[in-house]
């Protein structure tokens, strides 16, 4: 029996040895997960806000086409027909505001460092149409109501099904009212950022200077596509130290919008002790969407275009 205690014990212990390994490796891939569903989430985030404002283009475009044809032509025939085609044009004021709100809240639950990407966004879908006479700062603060109000049940319903999956609360704690807001509660975000804002705690995974994720991560996971991105935005920088403002994109543009959607998020996240390459996984779309076309151009032989575009 002596002879066996031993090789026994040495063998639960590489077991035991061998399961805390799997463990943890399976939070590092939970961790990847996660900001992968980041990076998903951020991608359809621009994809819709792009998509609305396109929209929303198309159909203020459209109608004052057709109001200038009303108003210019004399035949009422063609005058009704008209009108009917004004009416006909899609609804844009509030276009996609609950999906919006879906977007933002199960991209905050899932990392809270999804608002840092979210916010350039966000904006722009506040902001389109402003600037014609078709959407006024009327209609920006009333998107941001409309926003909010959609926000709001959505955020209750996710804080409520945590705190039941958490056991913080029950249903028959639910059902008996017997609930505490500081106690009886579990939300995620806000766990999130308490737990970061201590220096211990940052301590413990590391920390790094405010320029790694700019100067070590974004080589690291982009490569060739960051120093391409370093060129870009240096000959930016020249350009606006120039004035010449008409060589710089529109502010209402598209490639305005990836701009700030890589700027806005890397400038926060770099304000973070803690810096790993992974937190700036979801810049994947901006960075391929702007400067992804200066490779091609080069691969090509192709020469830039006063528009931006290659021939």
């Amino acid at each position: 029996m002596v002879g066996w205690k031993r090789p026994c014990s040495i063998f639960n212990f590489q077991h035991l040895a061998t399961g805390v390994r799997y463990l943890r490796e399976s939070f590092v891939c939970l961790f990847v997960c996660l900001n992968s569903i980041e990076m998903s989430l951020v991608s359809y985030l621009l994809y819709f806000v792009v998509s609305c404002k396109h929209n929303t283009d198309y159909a203020i475009d459209t109608w004052e086409r057709l109001n200038a044809k009303f108003h210019r032509i004399e035949n009422m025939r063609e005058k009704i027909s008209l009108a009917r085609q004004m009416k006909r044009l899609p609804s844009y004021q509030y276009q996609g505001v609950f999906t919006l709100a879906v977007i933002l809240v199960i991209g905050t639950f899932n990392r809270p460092t999804f608002l840092a990407f979210g916010l350039a966004p966000v904006f722009y879908w506040l902001y389109r149409g402003i600037g014609t006479k078709h959407v006024t700062l009327y209609h920006f603060h009333m998107r941001i109501l409309c926003l909010v109000s959609c926000a709001l049940p959505l955020t209750c319903l996710v804080i409520l099904t945590d705190s039941l999956y958490y056991g913080k609360t029950t249903l028959q704690t639910l059902l008996d009212c017997n609930l505490y807001i500081g106690y009886s509660f579990t939300v995620t975000p806000y766990n999130f950022i308490k737990y970061n804002m201590n220096p211990n705690n940052l301590a413990q995974h590391g920390t790094h200077p405010l320029l790694t994720h700019t100067l070590v991560n974004l080589p690291l996971l982009y490569n060739v596509l960051a120093v391409v991105a370093f060129v870009a935005v240096y000959k930016i920088l020249i350009v606006a130290m120039r004035k010449q403002w008409n060589s710089l994109p529109r502010v209402q543009s598209t490639q305005f919008l990836m701009f700030l959607s890589l700027l806005t998020p890397l400038f926060f996240l770099s304000l973070f002790p803690h810096q790993e390459p992974r937190f700036i996984i979801p810049l994947t779309l901006p960075m391929v969407f702007l400067f992804s076309p200066n490779i091609y151009a080069v691969n090509w032989g192709m020469q830039e275009q006063a528009d931006g575009s290659y021939r």
